[in-house]
């Protein structure tokens, strides 16, 4: 029973109106998880990338993806300070600066990556394709072949 004047909420509103910022909150949390998942990856191939190097043996280029690693590790340190202070009203800051640092954290595992290999023309992630043709196939244009 209502009073004249007021209004009722159903309660499928009122706890819609009470849950939606809890979702919402959620789906941040999942968001920050997943890009501090993605840098400490990136992190680990790299720390892979250089006990190889060190393996085998070649100081100047440990001593550049030991620096990159460095780098690396400093900003996953900020992206885990800035997900743990995740507030309300900064929400959409800090989505963006995690991904700038997400951003940073790429280009610094490629440049690891340049540090072993300095002619690396292949961005990481992409697929290069090598076609070979051998020798015996005909150097025929096959739109000039006839149709069947």
């Amino acid at each position: 029973m209502t009073r004249r004047g007021s209004t009722a909420w159903p309660v499928g509103v009122a706890l819609a109106i009470l849950l939606v910022p809890l979702a919402l909150r959620a789906q941040e949390a999942a968001t920050a998880s997943t890009v501090l998942r993605s840098l400490e990856q990136s992190s680990r191939r790299v720390q892979h990338l250089l006990a190889d190097v060190r393996a085998s043996g070649d100081v100047a280029r440990a001593t550049c993806v030991d620096g990159t690693l460095s780098e690396i590790h400093a900003r996953l340190r900020l992206a885990l300070e800035r997900a743990s202070r995740r507030s309300s009203g900064s929400a959409s800051t800090d989505a963006a600066r995690l991904a700038v640092l997400t951003a940073e954290v790429r280009r610094l595992e490629e440049r690891a990556r340049r540090c072993v290999d300095p002619d690396l023309e292949v961005p990481s992630g992409r697929t290069r394709v090598v076609t070979t043709i051998e020798p015996w196939v005909p150097d025929v244009d096959p739109a000039e072949l006839p149709r069947r």
